[in-house]
């Protein structure tokens, strides 16, 4: 019976040497000569060149690559910024495609708004460049009247300046508005002009309902 028991012992710690040789990890790395080396341990310098790992059978289970430089890593970095980029083309345009399939039935649809956003705009310019000519002509008034002030006349000379610098301001304002409005402007005809070209692509590719 003992030696039924021995025997069986035996037995299990074979099979658990047998188990842990298998499960034992060998490496495989070439060094700065080209040499190939096999070890069960790995020096610390022959990571940076990247290194295999190998099972009992000398199978390859791992390939470790070396570290990325940093060249490797700007390149991998402005990639993914490259492809980011894309992404959010690719939406933006899926966005502006479903905007105008929403909103819009032909290119003349589209015409009429622009012509009423742009007729709005347009208004609104003339009107500020009215208040700017008119500002003007009170700017040259009030200055022809102090160029014509008399040095003793320094009362007049301060309310004058008062004026000025009120209507300088105003003027200031004025010109930032219409430089506003006409960038404005501007981009909303730029804008409509791209809504139109797409929705003729999007006509030409057969998307927009007849």
């Amino acid at each position: 019976m003992r030696l039924g028991v021995v025997f069986m012992g035996l037995g299990v710690c074979a099979c658990l040497l047998a188990t842990a040789v298998q499960a034992q990890e060998y490496y495989r790395w070439r060094d700065a000569h080209g040499v190939v080396h096999y070890a069960s341990t790995i020096p610390g310098d022959a990571v940076a060149d990247g290194y295999d790992v190998l099972n009992a059978n000398g199978a390859v289970i791992k390939h470790v690559p070396p570290p990325p430089t940093p060249q490797q890593r700007a390149a991998a970095a402005a990639a993914a910024r490259k492809q980011q980029a894309a992404e959010a083309a690719r939406a933006a345009q899926q966005r502006l495609d479903s905007m105008l399939l929403l909103s819009f039935d032909s290119v003349r649809s589209i015409e009429r708004l622009r012509d009423e956003r742009v007729g709005a705009l347009t208004e609104q310019l003339r009107h500020l460049r009215e208040r700017q000519n008119r500002l003007e002509q009170q700017q040259r008034a009030l200055l022809a009247r102090k160029a014509e002030l008399k040095p003793a006349q320094t009362a007049r000379a301060t309310s004058i300046r008062q004026e000025l610098d009120g209507v300088d301001a105003n003027l200031k304002s004025v010109h930032a508005a219409v430089r506003s409005l006409a960038t404005d402007r501007a981009a909303t005809i730029v804008r409509f002009d791209t809504y139109i070209k797409r929705f003729r692509q999007l006509q030409a590719a057969g998307r927009v309902p007849q």
